[in-house]
């Protein structure tokens, strides 16, 4: 009876039915401690519960295997009960050699075997099994489940479609094939997403891990493109779920590559080639990753095996010509371009190959440059959403107008809302890109009016402010923004980077810290908190956190970070290494002038002064890198031309006081007082009491006016001084003795 109402129970392939089938099982070994067919299933029962991540359940079909193999019990039951064993510990090839002499005679055992071909990614094989149990069985839906997984490895989507189905008649409670009839059919983003909600709402309870996993996973893919923030969220909830799933990672690391995180990406996708090392998608996205991550040298093996499972694959033609670039060498360029164009005969709409194309021809041959795009934009003509993925490619040349084109044809044609919102953006994009900033607010605010996500358009506003140079304007933006408890650790970033540049550092702090508290490996929030810890003097944890950072992504910023943080730790050779390797990208000039930093504390000023000329050519408007130059100057005594050097900083940017108060200095020592003491006065004016260079600042105003003979300014300003200045500092008594000429009595 017990062993009757288990199988039954076993049909139903819902995580209660297996638990409840494995408590049945239990119950009947009480009774008689020798019925081993009954230990052998709820071997099987245990082990599928614990895919609720139950330790016990684990536990106890161990303790169930082990007291089998005491008894010397070597029935199908105990055949099958390996089997599984051998599945769950992702060992399939050896569970497929015990389960094929029972599949002809056994449903159950050909229902593990197919599961067993499928983790081997032999789609064929496992359909053949699932059909096997089928013939055996035509009512087990766990074989229509599979057979429908088969289908839709195999491309054969309606078929795939009536197996779920099926599978959802006999086993109304099996969230895995209401999925697969929601993932297949042909209902847009919102629509999809309503009803995978209300399924995990449903259905939940009595799901497995493994079954919400999937669930988070469909929901996450579905908006890779749309909502890259909120789809790594719901695929890092997928993982968490089911540690061993492929698709997921496949989706995360597809996004950490686009965001130019490919070393983040990579342990995502050694996890599913542990496990699929026949993927052609994992073998061509590591080839992406490995190649990004500059390690082209190791993509090539990825590359090879790509090409053996899919020779005619076009991204694997893509690929070779990426690589055959980065070689270089005679001939390079055309072999590149022969792979190129091989890749668009194989798929005319991979638009990537057009890009880096044209991008070959861009130099050369102009006229097939723009010929290339040309015929991009016939390609995607009919398809609204590949022009729309083609206006994303202008706005990355730079073209704002064609990019406004592509995405005004696309937003004609979409019908799917989540395609169009998307298409949407990109136009208000365009727009910015133009410097027309009123139009793209206007189109956002439409956006946010017709009840877009305003944490999705949130952010976008505040861009535009930041390209309106409005930082006041981007922080209230984020303000109601980050006090919701769903807004992402990217939005969190943004806002702490905003705050940042607006010198709120514990504000950028507190939003930073709270970024990483949701996603602990966010190269992007560890470094903006390294960098808030640095502006409040926190050195070693600033430090700790850009070497935290660049544990998981080769980031020049973060390299930036911990060359200042050792340097004001007093690590000059360290800080070199790290300056020497941000010498790149946008960090470059900041590099070089922390490095020259470093030159002068070894007395090397010329040399210094030569690199810092050099970096100026290339960045002609940085105030700082004019203040260093300028400091330089003065120690060489070329005082005229410091004052030009602090002149240019001063014009590049008003609001610095350590500017004015140089310049000031230098004009001092030039003999203009007047001029000297007002930038003095203005340098206080805009740091404060509590900057670094207040104290000498006061000094210099006083000592300034006094000169000049404006007796009431220099007293006040001798007043401060000696308020602020430390009791030890050398020319407190001749301040003191100042006061006392000036106001004609001793203090």
């Amino acid at each position: 009876m017990a062993i009757a109402a288990a199988r039954q129970l076993w049909a139903e392939d819902t995580l209660v039915s297996y638990e409840k089938a494995a408590a049945r099982l239990q119950d009947a070994l009480t009774i008689d401690p020798n019925a081993h067919e009954a230990r052998a299933l709820a071997v099987e029962a245990h082990l599928a519960a614990s895919l609720s991540g139950s330790a016990s359940h684990l536990r106890s079909a161990e303790q169930l295997l082990a007291e089998l193999d005491a008894a010397h019990f070597a029935g199908p039951e105990s055949v099958k009960a390996h089997a599984l064993r051998l599945l769950a510990a992702h060992k399939p090839t050896e569970a497929i050699a015990q389960l094929k002499p029972l599949a002809a005679q056994d449903p159950d055992a050909a229902i593990l075997l197919g599961w067993c071909e499928l983790a081997l990614d032999d789609g064929p094989a496992a359909l053949a099994a699932f059909r096997q149990a089928l013939g055996l069985d035509a009512k087990r839906a766990a074989a229509h489940f599979g057979a429908a997984r088969a289908l839709e490895q195999l491309s054969d989507t309606a078929a795939a479609a009536s197996e779920f189905r099926v599978a959802g008649q006999l086993s109304p409670r099996h969230l895995g094939a209401a999925l697969g009839v929601i993932r297949l059919s042909e209902a847009d983003s919102a629509e999809l997403e309503r009803k995978v909600l209300g399924l995990i709402s449903q259905l939940g309870a009595t799901a497995s891990p493994i079954e919400l996993g999937a669930a988070w996973t469909l929901l996450g893919t579905r908006i890779l493109a749309e909502r890259p923030a909120e789809a790594e969220e719901r695929l890092r909830k997928a993982v968490a779920l089911d540690s061993t799933a492929v698709e997921p990672r496949i989706g995360l690391a597809q996004l950490l590559c686009a965001r130019d995180h490919s070393e983040l990406a990579l342990p995502f996708l050694e996890a599913v080639l542990a496990r699929q090392p026949h993927s052609p998608e994992a073998l061509v996205l590591m080839v992406e990753a490995q190649v990004n991550a500059k390690r082209a040298d190791l993509a090539e093996d990825f590359l090879r095996r790509a090409a053996e499972l899919r020779p005619k694959d076009a991204r694997v033609a893509y690929w070779r010509g990426r690589l055959e670039e980065l070689k270089g060498g005679a001939g390079a360029s055309e072999r590149a371009i022969a792979a190129y164009e091989t890749a668009i005969a194989a798929n005319p709409h991979l638009l990537d190959a057009y890009v880096v194309l044209s991008q070959l021809y861009q130099t050369a041959q102009p006229e097939r440059a723009a010929a290339t795009l040309a015929k991009a934009e016939e390609q995607v003509a009919a398809e609204p959403e590949q022009r729309s993925r083609l206006g994303r490619v202008y706005l990355s040349f730079g073209d704002g107008q064609k990019a406004e084109t592509s995405f005004r044809r696309a937003v004609a044609e979409l019908k799917d809302p989540s395609q169009l919102q998307n298409a949407r953006l990109g136009l208000a994009q365009a727009l910015e890109l133009q410097g027309r900033f009123d139009e793209a607010d206007a189109l956002l605010r439409e956006l946010e009016t017709a009840g877009a996500d305003a944490l999705l358009i949130g952010p976008r506003r505040a861009a535009l402010a930041l390209a309106r140079h409005d930082l006041e304007g981007a922080a209230k933006l984020y303000e109601p923004l980050v006090t919701q408890a769903t807004a992402s650790p990217a939005l969190l970033t943004g806002a702490g980077e905003v705050n940042f540049r607006l010198h709120r550092y514990e504000v950028a702090f507190a939003l930073y810290q709270r970024a990483v508290a949701a996603d602990g490996r966010s190269v992007d929030a560890l470094t903006g908190r390294a960098q808030a810890q640095l502006a409040l003097h926190h050195e070693t944890e600033a430090l700790q956190d850009a070497r935290r950072a660049l544990a998981l992504g080769d980031v020049p910023l973060a390299h930036l970070v911990a060359g200042r943080a050792s340097e004001a730790l007093g690590r000059p050779i360290d800080a070199q290494k790290e300056y020497q390797a941000a010498e790149r990208s946008s960090t470059e000039t900041d590099a070089r002038i922390g490095e020259a930093r470093l030159l002068i504390a070894d007395g090397r000023v010329q040399d210094a002064l030569a690199s810092l000329e050099r970096a100026a050519k290339k960045s002609p408007d940085r105030a700082d890198l004019q203040l260093v130059i300028g400091d330089c100057l003065e120690e060489l005594s070329r005082h005229g031309e410091a004052e030009q050097a602090y002149r240019a900083a001063v014009r590049l940017d008003p609001e610095s006081g350590e500017a004015a108060f140089k310049l000031g200095r230098v004009l001092r020592d030039q003999g203009q007082r007047r001029a000297a003491a007002e930038m003095a006065e203005r340098a206080i004016a805009l740091g404060g009491d509590q900057a670094s260079f207040a104290v000498a600042a006061y000094l210099l105003a006083g000592d300034a006016r006094r000169e000049s003979n404006d007796r009431a300014r220099a007293v006040r300003a001798y007043q401060k001084y000696l308020e602020l200045a430390p009791p030890d500092a050398p020319q407190r008594h001749d301040v003191q003795q100042a006061l006392v000429n000036l106001e004609g009595h001793r203090r």
